[in-house]
Protein backbone atom coordinates (compact mmCIF):
# COMPACT_ATOMS: atom_id res chain seq x y z
CA UNK A 1 0.00 0.00 0.00
CA UNK A 2 2.77 2.11 -0.40
CA UNK A 3 2.32 3.69 -3.41
CA UNK A 4 -1.16 4.50 -2.75
CA UNK A 5 -2.16 7.75 -2.02
CA UNK A 6 -5.33 9.25 -0.42
CA UNK A 7 -7.29 10.71 -2.59
CA UNK A 8 -10.99 11.44 -0.52
CA UNK A 9 -12.17 10.28 2.44
CA UNK A 10 -16.14 9.98 4.13
CA UNK A 11 -16.19 10.60 7.82
CA UNK A 12 -19.56 10.03 9.72
CA UNK A 13 -20.53 11.39 12.84
CA UNK A 14 -23.29 11.25 14.75
CA UNK A 15 -24.26 13.70 18.07
CA UNK A 16 -25.58 10.29 19.59
CA UNK A 17 -21.88 8.54 20.04
CA UNK A 18 -20.23 11.55 21.26
CA UNK A 19 -18.39 9.51 23.71
CA UNK A 20 -17.43 6.71 21.17
CA UNK A 21 -17.03 5.25 18.18
CA UNK A 22 -19.79 5.85 15.42
CA UNK A 23 -20.18 1.89 14.66
CA UNK A 24 -24.20 2.47 13.22
CA UNK A 25 -22.83 3.17 10.11
CA UNK A 26 -20.66 1.70 7.10
CA UNK A 27 -20.21 2.96 3.95
CA UNK A 28 -19.01 0.06 0.81
CA UNK A 29 -18.82 0.32 -2.84
CA UNK A 30 -22.10 -0.29 -5.10
CA UNK A 31 -21.45 -2.86 -8.20
CA UNK A 32 -20.17 0.20 -10.33
CA UNK A 33 -17.94 1.81 -7.79
CA UNK A 34 -16.31 -1.62 -7.55
CA UNK A 35 -15.98 -1.82 -11.09
CA UNK A 36 -14.50 1.54 -11.35
CA UNK A 37 -11.81 0.89 -8.58
CA UNK A 38 -10.77 -2.30 -10.32
CA UNK A 39 -10.30 -0.39 -13.73
CA UNK A 40 -8.89 2.72 -12.37
CA UNK A 41 -6.71 0.54 -9.98
CA UNK A 42 -7.91 2.57 -6.87
CA UNK A 43 -8.33 0.93 -3.49
CA UNK A 44 -11.28 1.38 -0.87
CA UNK A 45 -10.14 0.92 2.54
CA UNK A 46 -11.81 1.46 5.82
CA UNK A 47 -9.93 3.55 8.27
CA UNK A 48 -11.87 3.74 11.59
CA UNK A 49 -15.17 2.67 12.92
CA UNK A 50 -16.55 5.78 10.82
CA UNK A 51 -14.04 6.14 8.07
CA UNK A 52 -13.29 5.43 4.84
CA UNK A 53 -10.80 6.35 2.31
CA UNK A 54 -10.57 6.05 -1.13
CA UNK A 55 -6.99 5.70 -2.39
CA UNK A 56 -5.27 5.66 -5.91
CA UNK A 57 -2.02 5.42 -7.94
CA UNK A 58 -1.77 7.19 -10.83
CA UNK A 59 -3.97 9.91 -11.91
CA UNK A 60 -5.94 8.87 -14.62
CA UNK A 61 -6.68 10.89 -18.13
CA UNK A 62 -10.40 11.42 -17.40
CA UNK A 63 -12.50 12.17 -14.75
CA UNK A 64 -15.46 9.57 -13.18
CA UNK A 65 -18.39 9.08 -11.30
CA UNK A 66 -18.35 6.84 -7.99
CA UNK A 67 -20.90 5.58 -6.36
CA UNK A 68 -21.41 4.31 -3.05
CA UNK A 69 -23.98 3.51 -0.08
CA UNK A 70 -24.23 4.49 3.27
CA UNK A 71 -26.20 2.02 5.31
CA UNK A 72 -27.12 2.44 9.03
CA UNK A 73 -27.32 -1.13 10.79
CA UNK A 74 -28.83 0.44 14.33
CA UNK A 75 -33.19 0.03 14.37
CA UNK A 76 -33.09 2.54 16.97
CA UNK A 77 -31.69 5.27 14.20
CA UNK A 78 -35.18 7.61 13.85
CA UNK A 79 -35.51 7.34 17.75
CA UNK A 80 -32.62 9.27 18.59
CA UNK A 81 -31.97 11.17 15.85
CA UNK A 82 -33.55 14.83 15.20
CA UNK A 83 -34.21 14.43 11.61
CA UNK A 84 -37.70 16.02 10.43
CA UNK A 85 -39.20 13.99 7.97
CA UNK A 86 -37.12 11.11 8.08
CA UNK A 87 -38.47 8.52 6.11
CA UNK A 88 -36.76 5.51 6.99
CA UNK A 89 -38.34 3.83 3.68
CA UNK A 90 -36.48 6.15 1.69
CA UNK A 91 -33.37 6.11 0.00
CA UNK A 92 -31.66 9.52 -0.25
CA UNK A 93 -28.96 11.13 -2.59
CA UNK A 94 -25.66 13.32 -2.31
CA UNK A 95 -23.47 14.51 -4.04
CA UNK A 96 -19.70 14.70 -3.40
CA UNK A 97 -17.34 16.55 -3.14
CA UNK A 98 -19.33 19.61 -1.97
CA UNK A 99 -18.83 20.92 1.55
CA UNK A 100 -16.35 19.90 4.29
CA UNK A 101 -19.56 18.98 6.36
CA UNK A 102 -23.19 18.07 5.19
CA UNK A 103 -25.83 17.61 7.77
CA UNK A 104 -27.50 14.54 6.68
CA UNK A 105 -31.24 16.14 7.97
CA UNK A 106 -30.94 19.22 5.18
CA UNK A 107 -28.67 17.88 2.77
CA UNK A 108 -29.77 14.26 1.85
CA UNK A 109 -32.51 14.51 -0.96
CA UNK A 110 -35.41 12.11 -1.03
CA UNK A 111 -35.37 10.20 -4.22
CA UNK A 112 -38.37 8.75 -5.84
CA UNK A 113 -39.24 4.55 -5.13
CA UNK A 114 -39.10 3.08 -2.07
CA UNK A 115 -36.00 1.21 -0.25
CA UNK A 116 -36.28 -1.87 -1.25
CA UNK A 117 -34.31 -4.87 0.75
CA UNK A 118 -30.81 -4.76 1.32
CA UNK A 119 -30.78 -1.19 0.23
CA UNK A 120 -28.93 1.43 2.09
CA UNK A 121 -30.21 4.87 3.86
CA UNK A 122 -28.29 7.04 1.37
CA UNK A 123 -26.42 6.62 -2.20
CA UNK A 124 -23.42 9.18 -2.70
CA UNK A 125 -22.12 9.81 -6.14
CA UNK A 126 -18.53 10.93 -5.98
CA UNK A 127 -17.26 12.83 -8.17
CA UNK A 128 -13.52 12.14 -9.10
CA UNK A 129 -11.99 15.56 -11.16
CA UNK A 130 -9.62 17.75 -11.75
CA UNK A 131 -9.93 19.74 -8.51
CA UNK A 132 -10.28 16.88 -6.31
CA UNK A 133 -7.08 15.10 -7.32
CA UNK A 134 -5.53 18.99 -7.31
CA UNK A 135 -5.88 18.41 -3.82
CA UNK A 136 -4.80 15.39 -3.34
CA UNK A 137 -1.54 15.67 -4.97
CA UNK A 138 -0.93 18.67 -3.13
CA UNK A 139 -0.91 16.86 0.24
CA UNK A 140 -4.64 18.28 0.90
CA UNK A 141 -6.70 15.57 -0.06
CA UNK A 142 -10.60 16.26 0.56
CA UNK A 143 -12.80 14.85 2.69
CA UNK A 144 -16.25 15.37 3.57
CA UNK A 145 -18.10 14.58 7.12
CA UNK A 146 -21.43 13.43 7.14
CA UNK A 147 -23.48 14.52 10.60
CA UNK A 148 -26.08 13.46 12.08
CA UNK A 149 -27.73 15.36 14.88
CA UNK A 150 -29.35 13.61 18.24
CA UNK A 151 -32.85 15.09 19.82
CA UNK A 152 -32.64 15.76 22.84
CA UNK A 153 -35.98 14.09 25.47
CA UNK A 154 -36.74 14.38 29.06
CA UNK A 155 -35.98 11.67 31.60
CA UNK A 156 -38.73 9.65 33.17
CA UNK A 157 -38.47 7.34 35.71
CA UNK A 158 -41.39 4.85 37.57
CA UNK A 159 -39.55 3.36 40.77
CA UNK A 160 -41.53 0.81 42.71
CA UNK A 161 -41.07 -0.73 45.49
CA UNK A 162 -41.21 -4.55 45.65
CA UNK A 163 -41.84 -4.51 49.63
CA UNK A 164 -44.50 -2.16 50.10
CA UNK A 165 -43.52 1.64 50.63
CA UNK A 166 -41.78 2.77 53.28
CA UNK A 167 -41.25 6.36 52.51
CA UNK A 168 -43.63 8.73 51.10
CA UNK A 169 -42.99 10.43 47.39
CA UNK A 170 -42.16 13.63 49.34
CA UNK A 171 -38.98 12.11 51.15
CA UNK A 172 -37.49 10.55 48.02
CA UNK A 173 -34.69 12.29 46.00
CA UNK A 174 -33.07 11.08 42.67
CA UNK A 175 -29.59 12.82 42.10
CA UNK A 176 -26.89 13.44 39.77
CA UNK A 177 -23.70 12.90 41.83
CA UNK A 178 -21.88 15.17 38.98
CA UNK A 179 -24.58 17.88 39.30
CA UNK A 180 -25.31 17.80 35.38
CA UNK A 181 -29.29 16.52 35.48
CA UNK A 182 -31.63 17.60 38.07
CA UNK A 183 -35.15 15.99 38.76
CA UNK A 184 -38.66 17.16 39.65
CA UNK A 185 -40.26 16.39 43.00
CA UNK A 186 -41.97 12.79 43.35
CA UNK A 187 -45.35 11.98 42.77
CA UNK A 188 -47.15 8.71 43.52
CA UNK A 189 -48.14 7.14 40.45
CA UNK A 190 -52.10 7.00 40.25
CA UNK A 191 -51.92 3.23 38.45
CA UNK A 192 -49.09 1.27 40.73
CA UNK A 193 -49.88 1.64 44.37
CA UNK A 194 -46.03 1.07 45.47
CA UNK A 195 -44.69 3.48 42.79
CA UNK A 196 -43.71 7.24 42.33
CA UNK A 197 -42.38 9.25 39.29
CA UNK A 198 -39.64 12.18 38.51
CA UNK A 199 -39.50 13.74 35.53
CA UNK A 200 -35.79 15.23 34.63
CA UNK A 201 -35.87 19.50 35.05
CA UNK A 202 -35.69 19.59 31.14
CA UNK A 203 -34.23 18.41 27.79
CA UNK A 204 -31.53 15.92 27.85
CA UNK A 205 -29.64 15.73 24.30
CA UNK A 206 -29.68 12.03 23.67
CA UNK A 207 -26.31 9.80 24.10
CA UNK A 208 -24.67 6.29 23.90
CA UNK A 209 -23.15 7.10 27.66
CA UNK A 210 -23.36 9.63 29.70
CA UNK A 211 -20.91 10.90 32.70
CA UNK A 212 -23.73 11.30 35.40
CA UNK A 213 -24.06 9.38 37.71
CA UNK A 214 -27.83 8.92 39.20
CA UNK A 215 -28.76 7.43 42.43
CA UNK A 216 -32.30 6.90 44.52
CA UNK A 217 -32.00 8.36 48.07
CA UNK A 218 -34.49 8.69 50.79
CA UNK A 219 -34.19 11.04 54.31
CA UNK A 220 -35.33 9.37 57.19
CA UNK A 221 -37.15 11.16 60.02
CA UNK A 222 -33.85 13.15 60.86
CA UNK A 223 -33.29 14.43 57.19
CA UNK A 224 -30.01 11.81 56.95
CA UNK A 225 -29.86 10.23 53.51
CA UNK A 226 -30.49 6.64 52.75
CA UNK A 227 -29.44 5.58 49.35
CA UNK A 228 -32.11 2.92 47.92
CA UNK A 229 -30.20 2.41 45.01
CA UNK A 230 -26.74 3.27 44.54
CA UNK A 231 -26.61 3.45 40.23
CA UNK A 232 -29.64 4.37 38.45
CA UNK A 233 -28.95 3.95 34.83
CA UNK A 234 -30.33 6.62 32.04
CA UNK A 235 -33.15 5.99 30.13
CA UNK A 236 -32.79 3.87 26.80
CA UNK A 237 -34.40 5.45 24.13
CA UNK A 238 -37.74 3.51 22.72
CA UNK A 239 -37.40 0.77 25.31
CA UNK A 240 -40.72 1.72 26.00
CA UNK A 241 -42.70 2.80 23.27
CA UNK A 242 -45.50 4.09 24.87
CA UNK A 243 -43.94 6.79 26.67
CA UNK A 244 -45.20 10.59 26.41
CA UNK A 245 -43.79 12.58 22.89
CA UNK A 246 -40.76 13.71 23.61
CA UNK A 247 -39.89 11.54 26.46
CA UNK A 248 -37.85 9.05 27.26
CA UNK A 249 -38.88 6.40 30.05
CA UNK A 250 -37.30 4.04 32.70
CA UNK A 251 -38.92 1.58 35.33
CA UNK A 252 -36.49 0.44 38.25
CA UNK A 253 -37.30 -1.43 41.13
CA UNK A 254 -35.84 -1.04 44.83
Amino acid sequence: MENYRELFRVVVEHDYYEKGGCRAFWCALTPQGASLVQRRGFCFKQLADNEWALLYQDRPALADDMTLVLSCSDASFPLYTQWDGYAPFTVYSLELPSKETVEADADFVPREGGRGLGMGMCSIRLHLDGPLYDAAEAGAPMRTVIHFKACAARWSYLFISREGREFAADRLRLEDETGQVSFSDFVDDGEHPNAVSTTSQGEIPLRRSYDCRLRLVALDANGRKIVLLANVAPPEPGRFLDAPQGTVQSICYY
